[in-house]
């Protein structure tokens, strides 16, 4: 079953929100990481970060990270970072990396029990703390905490 134009929509949406957080966070803190250290890693300064993108992901989410690429390359030249980020075809070829891709994403709630998020960020720290990796995963099935699986009976169908 395809997508609504409103669905795809909010999932572009839910993607460029994922990777803003991830961005903010490594790329400010990047900048800060020349002061005393803090809680947080950061891309190492200078670095050529190579990222892949699953194939997998619809063309429009594909565009919209490759659209936020290049934008923060924009940004990192003046931000101090001078993170530069380069897409890699074929993942796992580089020691620094940021992949995105689809997946499932569960959580063990605090009651034990589990359930499911739209988005989930990993990383992976250097021995001197910088951020080496980091991986982004979507889950295709799910909008906003609602499973989109075309067998659920609470779906809701927008036109």
């Amino acid at each position: 079953m395809s997508q609504t134009h409103n669905e795809k929509n909010r999932f572009s949406s839910l993607v460029l929100k994922s990777i803003c957080v991830l961005f903010l966070t490594s790329t400010a803190f990047g900048v800060r990481a020349q002061c005393p250290p803090n809680d947080r890693s950061a891309w190492p300064q200078n670095a050529t970060v190579r990222y892949y993108i699953d194939f997998n992901l619809p063309e429009t989410v594909q565009s919209q990270i490759r659209s936020a690429m290049a934008k923060w390359n924009t940004a990192n030249q003046s931000n101090g970072s001078g993170v530069k980020f380069e897409e890699e075809l074929n993942p796992g070829m580089s020691t620094t990396s940021l992949n995105f891709g689809e997946g499932v994403n569960p959580i063990v709630n605090e009651d034990g029990s589990t359930s499911y998020q739209v988005a989930r960020t990993e990383r992976d720290n250097n021995p001197d703390g910088t951020l080496r990796n980091a991986w982004i995963t979507f889950d295709p099935n799910l909008r906003a905490g609602v499973d989109m699986t075309p067998e659920q009976p609470d779906l809701i169908r927008y036109s």
